[in-house]
């Protein structure tokens, strides 16, 4: 097997070559996870390093942004949900509050109406 002993690093990631195999195979990771792109020679193609390793990393690089893409929307739609329940909230706690005054007002003209009629 004639495999590169060093893993070759291209951007983020590294780069394992089998030319017996006409295989590339580069990996990163991605929230702690491993992540890989392949690229494979067809038995009657001629096996071309540089373009197994574009085409390695370019799918690896593919599989991360889409896993980042796809965490990304899952955040921004955590991110609404709570705004949405932070809004009902705040709306809880301004009638609480007008509520609140409004008891106050009333607990306070209580009070002098009974004063005033002593």
């Amino acid at each position: 097997m004639n495999e590169v002993q060093v893993p070759m690093i291209y951007g983020h990631c590294r780069v394992h070559v089998d030319s017996d195999a006409k295989v590339v195979v580069a990996t990163s990771t991605y929230a702690g996870k491993t992540v890989r792109g392949v690229a494979r020679c067809l038995p009657n193609d001629e096996f071309d390093i540089d373009k197994g390793i574009q085409l390695a990393v370019y799918r690896c690089n593919l599989k991360v942004a889409d896993k980042r893409q796809a965490r990304a929307c899952r955040k921004v739609k955590e991110a609404k949900l709570a705004l949405y329940e932070a809004q009902v909230f705040l709306d809880k706690m301004l009638d609480y509050r007008a509520q609140s005054v409004f008891d106050y007002l009333s607990a306070k003209d209580d009070l002098e109406d009974i004063e005033t009629n002593v």
